[in-house]
């Protein structure tokens, strides 16, 4: 769905975490109110919360399960009943059951090495989003025929990674930080496969490609500065559209043979008031696309009667129970997330699960300026062309913009 380019010249910005970092971006007029920054607040840093546990979660699942022989990994098995057998941490069995439940990966008739692989790539995507969240992910490539001069690393983005040829014939990658080179990452721990592209022009097509392999190796291995986080309200236009569905949605550009996805998350603040979790899932969901780079495949609108007769749980039926479409689709992750660590509403103080810490539960900050971030925000935002949207659609059902 097409959607119009962020033009934060015509924006305000309201700090939303204690720290600043998190920026809340609306019309100036229609200024963000106490009440939205105090729920905007909330949602975020329980989404971090909720998505560090399943981390965690899914971590210690790995674990379990690739501690096995290879040969027992690549025998047929029922491993839900295995790990019950064990007695292993019932969080951690949970948190299998949930990725049968959203990614149709079966638990019960499969090799322990198929299910690793696919846990794997539920960690990897969720770990780049939740990344994202905190900060750390607005890194760019920039592919050059030689090692940079001064001139070119003084238009390098704050955080950039530099490919140029090297002299055998392969590449070599270099991380720079504010105009500084911090690293020289061997290719083999981003992609071996990246030495066999043999020429700077077709690199440069398939950047936004490469991209997405060493945005996961920052993920995992790099630990930068932190970058302002943006989530805008939705556009005034969508707001008064009576037959507007979006609620949710990010900006992606078209470069090369692949997609990029920049600028603000956009959250319909409508919800904050009326419907506070669901501005929770809209917010993962969104997150998914601008830093997990993952897709819509499906939307959670339909419902389906739990196994135990009673109630329902949203449920998406256009996915066809496939599990490549569910790892590419951003609401899987976001009902996952909320599944794996509780749906049953936003944290307070009073109700809220065991692990989870109540000193992590924040109040609401107080204001802050974002001094020169709107200023460096809009050099990127306004240079982008061949603009998109993915959004996330709400049935009439679940929603309503009255």
């Amino acid at each position: 769905m097409a959607s119009s380019a962020f033009n934060p010249l015509n924006k305000t910005l309201t700090p939303i975490t204690s720290n600043g970092n998190i920026l809340a971006v609306k019309h100036k007029t229609q200024p963000i109110t106490d009440a939205e920054r105090h729920t905007l607040n909330t949602i975020y840093n329980e989404s971090v919360i909720r998505m560090e546990r399943t981390l965690q979660l899914l971590e210690k699942l790995d674990i379990c399960l690739s501690s096995r022989s290879i040969d027992e990994q690549y025998k047929v098995k029922n491993i839900k009943q295995m790990l019950i057998d064990e007695e292993v941490d019932p969080d951690v069995l949970h948190a299998l059951k949930m990725v049968k439940r959203h990614f149709y990966i079966n638990i019960t008739n499969n090799t322990i090495a198929n299910v690793i692989q696919g846990v794997r790539i539920l960690h990897d995507n969720l770990l780049k989003t939740c990344k994202g969240l905190m900060g750390q992910m607005d890194v760019r490539l920039q592919v050059l025929p030689h090692n940079p001069s001064a001139a070119e690393i003084s238009k390098l983005y704050d955080k950039t990674y530099v490919l140029v040829p090297d002299n055998s014939g392969g590449w070599e990658l270099s991380y720079y930080e504010d105009r500084v080179k911090k690293k020289t990452i061997p290719i083999n721990d981003v992609d071996a496969q990246i030495n066999n592209i043999p020429s700077v022009e077709l690199a440069t097509v398939n950047a936004s490609l490469i991209i997405r392999k060493i945005m996961l190796y920052h993920a995992k291995n790099m630990q930068s500065k932190n970058d302002n986080v943006y989530i805008s309200n939705i556009s005034v236009k969508k707001q008064n559209d009576v037959n507007n569905l979006a609620i949710g949605y990010v900006h992606y550009v078209r470069k090369g043979v692949a997609w990029e996805n920049y600028g603000p998350i956009y959250l319909d603040y409508r919800l904050l008031q009326n419907k506070p979790f669901l501005a929770l899932i809209t917010l993962m969901h969104e997150a998914s696309h601008r830093y997990g780079w993952v897709q819509d495949r499906g939307y959670y609108h339909q419902e389906k009667l739990l196994k135990n007769g009673k109630g329902s749980r949203p449920y998406p039926e256009d996915l066809g129970k496939s599990p490549p479409k569910a790892l590419n689709n951003a609401d899987s992750y976001a009902y996952f997330v909320a599944d794996v660590t509780g749906m049953n509403g936003l944290y307070d103080k009073q109700n809220s699960p065991a692990w989870l810490d109540p000193k992590k539960i924040q109040p609401l900050p107080a204001q802050k300026s974002p001094g020169s971030a709107l200023k460096k925000f809009s050099l990127f935002a306004l240079g982008a062309v061949a603009v998109g949207g993915i959004c996330y659609l709400v049935s009439r059902r679940g929603f309503s913009n009255s």
